[in-house]
């Protein structure tokens, strides 16, 4: 460390490259740190400058991600190096809802045998196989609310937990049962949950992970097809 001509304080990071003063760590509220720091250095010094994934000068919990160069002149670099980091090794996770809707058939519906009636007591022109009992549709235009109608919509629960780690992720829990998600007030038409996947990103040394999960309707997953 020195002092320049103008009285400021000069911090060298390796053999003649000199780290500009008045630089800044960013905390977030999702648990990750950035920062950048410029460097200066003769043009016969430019491989000395940080390198892809080195440490921050000040602080090693964030690693170098971007550089930036500038050619300066009078044979002079400067190195803008962005940096990222994690407060901890896994941050807290942050919920996002995602509501949707998805079709079932009509005669799933839990209300179906009070509005279609059954094969010997049919109700508003619903007509069902003689064979098999199976129900083939509503067939009385004058029914206009039921009509042609072979599906209705029910409310389709989609979760995502988004956070940081230090650590490469496991996909071993991928289509997994869960009873609850903590942070998250399950709705009453759902019994559980079940986990879809992990995709990811990768920055430096450093992974975004999103978990995929998906509710149940009211009777759960079936424990035969998600043990």
């Amino acid at each position: 460390m020195s002092i320049n001509k103008k009285g400021r304080i000069t911090e060298y990071y390796a053999n003649g490259v000199a780290i500009q003063p008045d630089f800044s760590i960013t905390q977030k509220n999702d648990g990750t740190l950035e920062g950048q720091v410029t460097y200066v250095c003769d043009v016969n010094d430019f491989l000395n400058l940080p390198q892809m994934e080195s440490s921050h000068p000040r602080d090693n919990r964030l690693e170098l991600y971007n550089r930036e160069i500038t050619y300066m002149g009078l044979e002079r670099v400067s190195m803008t190096g962005s940096y990222f980091g994690l407060i901890s090794s896994k941050t807290e996770s942050t919920l996002s809802y995602t509501p949707n809707t998805n079709q079932e058939p009509i005669a799933s519906h839990p209300n179906f045998t009070e509005f279609a009636g059954t094969k010997a007591d049919p109700k508003n022109g619903g007509k069902f196989d003689e064979d098999t009992g199976e129900f083939l549709g509503f067939y009385d235009p004058e029914i206009k609310d039921l009509f042609g109608v072979s599906a209705y919509l029910i409310p389709s629960t989609l979760i995502s937990l988004t956070y940081w780690t230090s650590s490469q992720p496991s996909l071993g829990k991928r289509m997994q049962r869960k009873s609850s998600i903590p942070g998250f007030r399950k709705p009453s038409d759902v019994k559980e949950f079940l986990i879809m996947d992990f995709p990811y990103r990768e920055i430096g040394n450093f992974y975004q992970v999103t978990e995929l999960i998906m509710g149940s309707g009211p009777g759960g997953f079936s424990k035969i097809l998600y043990p």
